[in-house]
């Protein structure tokens, strides 16, 4: 897309992955996001690095971001098959279920060597009442 703004990221998997991917992306958003958009971006994030460091052996966690100016997709990398696990009543965690409330549409798919699990947002003043939707494919 023309104008579209770019990140990425490779995170070791330690016990500051999160907060690491909370600065190292919070420093990356764009202002015309909105702080909106940027501060639900920055905890959803935290929350998928957090279960790739947990629930996963990943050596390394990818984080990737765009931002069209309408919409905001973030993307977490990790080196393990499974899918994701959401709102299973789970005594801990509940990561997957804050980005299935928060985000405007989330989802997640196989790779070569892992999976990749994103969410989108909508920038500020745009877009805020499109549905959420887990079970479409993560956007080209």
């Amino acid at each position: 897309m023309v104008g579209e703004l770019a990140f990425r990221a490779s995170l070791p998997r330690t016990g500051t992955a999160s907060r690491d991917a909370r600065h190292d992306l919070g420093a990356w958003l764009p202002e015309r996001c909105g702080a909106a958009a940027a501060e639900t971006a920055l905890l959803l994030a935290s929350e998928l690095v957090t279960n790739a460091v947990v629930h996963t052996r990943s050596a390394d966690i990818g984080l990737r971001a765009r931002c069209d100016g309408e919409t905001l997709l973030v993307a977490v990398d990790d080196e393990a098959a499974a899918p994701p696990v959401c709102c299973d009543g789970a005594t801990s965690g509940g990561g997957l279920a804050l980005v299935d409330s928060l985000a405007t549409r989330w989802g997640w798919e196989p790779l070569a060597t892992g999976k990749r699990v994103w969410f989108e947002v909508s920038c500020a003043g745009r877009g805020n009442g499109t549905p959420r939707d887990s079970s479409a494919g993560a956007p080209s």
